[in-house]
Formats: C-alpha cells, structure tokens, sequence
C-alpha cells in the first residue's frame, strides 16, 4: 500500500484540540458490535486466532451495515470458506479541530437553545468541529 509520512507542524489555538475519528467507528451502532462480540465461534477457543476472529467479526459488522447481530452472523456463515475472509482491514480515519473550553461551552449552549426553538434536527446530530482532511486509510 501506499505509505506517506506526515511531519508538518501545526499550531492550534488555545480554543481548539485536534481530535481523530475512525470511519466505521459509530457510537450509536457501538451495542450491535458489542452483543456480536460475545457470541463464540468453533475456531475462537484455539490458540492465536482471537485476532483472526476479531478482524471476522469486523468484517461481518461493515458488510451488512452494522444492522444487526443476526444479519452479520448470517453473513459470516456463508463468508466462511472465503480466503480473504483473514486478511486484515484497513481503517479510515479523519482528523477535526474541536473547540474546547469557553468556545465549546458557548456553541452547545447555542445548540440546546436552537434545539429548544426549533426541534432536533441532523445538525443537533454532529459534534462541532472543522473537518482539517479527508479520510485517511491506515493499514
């Protein structure tokens, strides 16, 4: 794969961190992954294949869209025998600046008013940040 290293600096304001998030990283799909993980598979009790198992059940989850454990439990069954099925994933990140402090508790006081005024919406959906690259891939 293609490898680049990144060695600029980059100076933050005192309002702001840097923060990084992984693509498939979705808090609110974090249950469905966890039950998936607790469910035990023939080759997961021999010696050195938690890894093999983990980077299984990754796949399964992405491929079906994290909907369900049953839907990804399904996919890994009739995916059993694909030799690819151990080959590792790459992931996707992204890096944002965040505000903190002051800034940070002036924008979700902004947020819970318009929320208050107008409703939810997708906006109230987000975190505040500034988007700094696209994703990245990191194998």
């Amino acid at each position: 794969g293609h490898k680049e290293n990144l060695k600029e600096k980059v100076t933050v304001p005192k309002e702001f961190a840097i923060s990084w998030r992984n693509a498939s990283n979705h808090v609110q799909r974090r249950c469905i992954q966890d039950k998936f993980e607790k469910i035990s598979y023939g080759k997961e009790s021999h010696q050195g294949t938690l890894g093999k198992v983990s980077c299984r059940r990754q796949k399964a989850l992405a491929a079906t869209g994290r909907r369900t454990v049953e839907e990804a439990s399904e996919w890994l069954h009739f995916h059993y025998n694909d030799p690819s099925l151990d080959d590792p994933i790459p992931q996707e990140y992204a890096l944002y600046l965040c505000p903190t402090g002051p800034l940070l508790e002036k924008l979700q006081d902004f947020w819970r008013e318009s929320k208050r005024q107008c409703g939810k919406n997708r906006a109230h959906e987000t975190f505040p940040h500034v988007t700094l690259c696209d994703f990245f891939t990191v194998s």
